[in-house]
């Protein structure tokens, strides 16, 4: 019946290998329904967690930040009289909850394998663009890429990393360019 589509989302989701609870085609809808919230639980704890180890998560993470709104929606208490509604919300928002926990998975993903990449990054079109204004001289090319680097970092940067390493990419070999030229007064050469 119904309530397949519902055990098929969680099963999806994975979400024996993320939370533990087993979910399979024999769950009753009162241990359905209940599964739904520890997920949506469990995903917040994620959340906090996320909050906790990251320093200014929320303004650095916005999209992700977000899920927590998304996910309070399905934490509630189970009790007789709401785990029928639990399990057909979930049934009609399904896209939405689905979104939601695969948005903090690839966050949790992205930062321990690429956050520290974006920052340094950031931090090399930040030196380049500082030591161009320092030395009097300007090129376009980098100061789009910096501009562009900085919109993408800061709308979302899980999403668009391979992008944040093309700009710093830009950056870098406008850089060299300049510092080939012997005319350019450059003093330092950063690393990337």
């Amino acid at each position: 019946p119904e309530n397949n589509q519902a055990v098929q989302l969680l099963m999806d989701l994975e979400i024996e290998n993320h939370t533990g609870r087993k979910v399979d085609w024999n769950i009753n809808d009162f241990d359905l329904a209940d599964t739904i919230r520890f997920t949506a639980d469990h995903f917040l704890g994620a959340l906090t967690t996320l909050n906790d180890t990251v320093e200014n998560f929320d303004s650095l993470f916005p999209n992700v930040a977000a899920q927590k709104g998304t996910l309070q929606d399905y934490s509630s208490l189970i009790t007789e009289n709401n785990y029928i509604e639990k399990v057909e919300y979930l049934l009609t928002t399904g896209d939405t909850f689905k979104s939601s926990i695969q948005t903090i998975l690839k966050a949790q993903k992205f930062i321990k394998k690429n956050f520290s990449k974006a920052r340094d990054f950031k931090r090399f079109t930040e030196e380049v663009t500082a030591e161009l204004k320092k030395a009097g001289r300007s090129d376009d090319g980098i100061h789009s890429a910096h501009v562009e680097f900085l919109r993408l970092y800061k709308l979302d940067m899980v999403k668009n990393f391979a992008q944040l390493q093309k700009q710093a990419q830009v950056v870098k070999d406008s850089y060299f360019t300049l510092i080939k030229n012997a005319a350019s007064g450059m003093k330092h050469e950063y690393q990337l």
